[in-house]
């Protein structure tokens, strides 16, 4: 199923038909949007139907998809990407194609490969395997080295319309608070399939992202306050970051695009990217970024 970005999959059936693909691609974007859907419709297009159904099975041996939780060669940790998966992965492409024709390699998570694990991985990309098509998606591809990015060809996606998430829904008939769904997904779609087809987690989230909105309309005092235990937690910190810049898009989007929203935007956006890429202290980042939200008002 593929939601939205009908630009990015129009350019993809083109390039199937008219056999113009190049050797590797990079699918980036925010995560949950569809870019691992979407590489795997793709793939699909150059097997038979056969084939097909053993890519969503994972039983297809010419499409070797694997990420940090799925690795080639699993770590104790499962924190990243190690050079020992490149290493299987390198000996898998050398075998062949198992069917003869095309072969895919997809790698989710790219940016969790190790910097040893990359420098490998770009030899790959440099003397690319024949007949092989390399994949690699990303939420956060300034992670990966500019010389693995440079030798792939960048395929951007965005958020997907509340609207077309919605319609979506409406026409699967997968839940009756569809309404909530769509406000906390936030645009994408795999999140809101996940809350549509488990009511547990749904309703989990549903308090999650009330006291969240509750954080986010406190007075500083009380959002300096609990920014020390959301320090402690740095997923939950990211989300309360990504939130208020959802916020603020969507001031914008309505008409109210005025300076102060676009340079508070501005600032959380770089304390956001400053807690993923630097040991800044997090409490920092954090009360940075709700004195540039309160500031937008």
């Amino acid at each position: 199923m593929i939601l939205g970005h009908e630009r990015q999959w129009e350019y993809l059936k083109k390039v199937h038909e008219q056999k113009s693909f190049a050797h590797a691609y990079l699918f980036f974007g925010p995560q949950h949007v569809g870019k691992r859907t979407i590489a795997k419709e793709w793939a699909k297009l150059f097997f038979s139907v056969e084939a097909k159904e053993g890519i969503d099975a994972g039983t297809n041996p010419d499409v070797i998809f694997f990420s940090k939780e799925n690795a080639l060669v699993p770590t104790e940790t499962e924190s990243s990407i190690s050079i020992d998966s490149i290493r299987e992965l390198k000996r898998l492409c050398s075998l062949g194609s198992y069917s003869g024709g095309m072969r895919f390699v997809i790698v989710d998570g790219a940016e969790d490969m190790r910097i040893e694990a990359q420098n490998s991985f770009l030899k790959l990309l440099e003397e690319p395997p024949k007949n092989t098509i390399i994949i690699l998606i990303s939420a956060d591809a300034e992670m990966l080295l500019p010389t693995v990015r440079s030798r792939s060809i960048p395929v951007e996606f965005g958020f997907v319309a509340e609207s077309e998430i919605k319609k979506y829904l409406n026409k699967q008939a997968l839940a009756s608070s569809i309404d909530d769904i769509v406000e906390i997904a936030l645009g994408r779609p795999g999140v809101a399939v996940r809350l549509s087809e488990d009511q547990k987690i749904l309703k989990e989230s549903l308090k999650k992202y009330a006291s969240q909105k509750s954080i986010l309309n406190s007075d500083l005092a009380r959002q300096f306050r609990l920014s020390q235990d959301l320090a402690r937690d740095e997923h939950g910190a990211d989300e309360i970051l990504f939130l208020m810049l959802k916020d603020i898009e969507k001031n914008i989007t309505s008409g109210g695009g005025n300076l102060s929203l676009t340079d508070a935007a501005k600032r959380i956006l770089m304390a956001r990217e400053a807690m993923k890429r630097t040991p800044i202290n997090k409490r920092l980042l954090l009360d940075t970024a709700f004195l540039a939200y309160a500031d937008r008002r």
